[in-house]
């Protein structure tokens, strides 16, 4: 499989989006950090890894009750059975970023989920990511 990470236009949409993303945070801060925006109906919508900062998230409310999953840097193998599983069960790869030391971190939505995403990942000028054969 070949994995097509998502981009990050630098036009118009970079500051807006740039004022979006969360402060960089370790491991810890990060999980009590999702676990309190999805408590506010807040899902992750693109997440960043950088060994030397650590993580920053984007945010936004689908609209739609939907399934999520994100995972934060994941070695080659772990991403593997992380997409496997996914398609599998009929997820979607929403967004992709893989670090500067290659791991992986992504964010998987249903198809409802999906289609809302796409709509805020365009206004921010973030690409789709994509998984091709």
């Amino acid at each position: 499989m070949k994995f097509i990470a998502s981009t990050l236009s630098d036009g118009p949409e970079f500051e807006f989006r740039d004022r979006l993303f969360t402060p960089w945070m370790g491991p810890d801060a990060l999980q009590v950090h999702v676990d309190h925006m999805v408590e506010f109906g807040m899902l992750p919508l693109y997440s960043e890894f950088q060994p030397e900062f650590g993580f920053r998230e984007i945010y936004w409310n689908s609209g739609v009750r939907t399934y999520f999953e994100a995972r934060s840097a994941r070695d080659d193998k772990e991403f593997c059975e992380i997409v496997e599983r996914n398609l599998e069960e009929g997820h979607c790869i929403a967004t992709l970023q893989i670090s500067s030391d290659g791991l992986y971190t992504s964010t998987w939505l249903d198809s409802d989920g999906l289609a809302s995403a796409e709509i805020a990942l365009e206004s921010l000028g973030i690409s789709k990511a994509k998984i091709r054969s």
